[in-house]
């Protein structure tokens, strides 16, 4: 998710953060009639640089984000442009769509500073919706994953109620400065991977080959 999350910064250095990922929902359910529905799967994520290796909550660089995603098995051909353009792993493919929308923020070190701080990470947000197809050839052993993302940076992102909310909540230092964000600015990112099975020696072993654009 931090791949759609651009940054202008004159900081020269990053400092060493552990960004811990949590599952916080994943959801599996099976339709009686399986042959004839689909299945659906739920899934959140939530980073959060609170918990790190120092066991001291911070709030600078990359600081927070979530995503949440719907993924379900698609067995007819879609109706909308976007459907019918991601490519296919051949006709006998298995496909696995997925929408989804992720926010994210950067803020620098110091909240309490209400002027801009050009030598540390700028404030700044994005929100972003994403459409994914993961498409597996179980036949010849390959699969195709690419993921189509569109969304804003800026102001309306709403990436600064939502840490003020956050902290006001939680009884945090309110962050200062974020009438100093980084401006609005559009999102656009597609990225496509390939993979290949091309060895299987037992049941334990597998070599995949892939690449990504």
């Amino acid at each position: 998710m931090r791949k759609y999350f651009f940054v202008e910064s004159d900081r020269m250095k990053t400092p060493i953060l552990l960004v811990t990922t949590f599952l916080l929902t994943a959801v599996k359910f099976q339709p009686l009639a399986a042959q004839e529905k689909p299945s659906y799967l739920m899934r959140a994520y939530w980073d959060n640089d609170l918990f790190n290796v120092r066991g001291k909550g911070t709030d600078e660089a990359y600081t927070n984000g979530f995503r949440f995603d719907l993924f379900y098995l698609q067995r007819k051909s879609p109706r909308t442009f976007i459907g019918r353009v991601l490519p296919l792993a051949g006709d006998s493919s298995i496909n696995i769509r997925g929408w989804g929308m992720g926010q994210m923020m950067m803020t620098p070190r110091d909240l309490q500073r209400t002027d801009y701080q050009p030598y540390d990470y700028s404030y700044a947000g994005a929100l972003v919706g994403m459409h994914s197809l993961y498409s597996y050839n179980a036949k010849k052993r390959y699969a195709f994953l690419t993921d189509v993302s569109l969304g804003v940076r800026g102001p309306r992102s709403y990436t600064a109620q939502t840490q003020i909310f956050i902290h006001r909540l939680i009884g945090d230092e309110l962050p200062r400065g974020w009438s100093n964000q980084l401006p609005g600015q559009l999102i656009a990112n597609v990225s496509f991977t390939a993979e290949k099975q091309v060895l299987r020696s037992n049941t334990l072993t597998d070599l995949i080959l892939g690449g990504q654009v």
